[in-house]
């Protein structure tokens, strides 16, 4: 619960999902006090260019909580499951690959869902890489 309900404390989560399951997750540092945050933050996830089509992002900003459990703002998705903006973000990042590519996005109230993908061999895509990847600091932003 905030001490005041005219500003906020919110941060964005990351996910990167296959399946349906979180395969590795980043997130920004808190905006103290504001309703008008700026996040200037790359968060980077590595990933095979062979799993670019089984993968997607689940974005959440969050209003961070001193006392309680943190509340969801809003979110968004993007891959190349989703329809619309999403999807199309999705392309346009892979067509600039490590390049930044700014977008803005209207918030929803709950999580977006994508349509289904079959995953090579019924796997998820990145399990392979998971454990050698995750043993570097998650919340480390280059």
């Amino acid at each position: 619960m905030d001490v005041s309900p005219f500003v906020s404390d919110p941060y964005v989560k990351v996910s990167l999902m296959c399946q349906g399951k979180r395969i590795k997750k980043r997130k920004t540092s808190v905006q103290k006090n504001t309703l008008h945050p700026v996040f200037n933050e790359a968060l980077v996830f590595d990933v095979p260019q062979e799993s670019v089509e089984d993968i997607y992002l689940l974005v959440k900003v969050v209003d961070y909580d001193r006392i309680g459990s943190d509340e969801l703002m809003g979110c968004c998705g993007l891959g190349p499951m989703f329809n619309g903006q999403g999807r199309e973000h999705w392309y346009e990042m892979l067509e600039n690959s490590r390049k930044p590519v700014a977008q803005w996005y209207p918030l929803l109230e709950h999580l977006p869902l994508p349509a289904p993908l079959s995953a090579v061999n019924g796997k998820c895509c990145l399990r392979q890489r998971q454990s050698t990847e995750d043993s570097v600091d998650s919340n480390t932003l280059p």
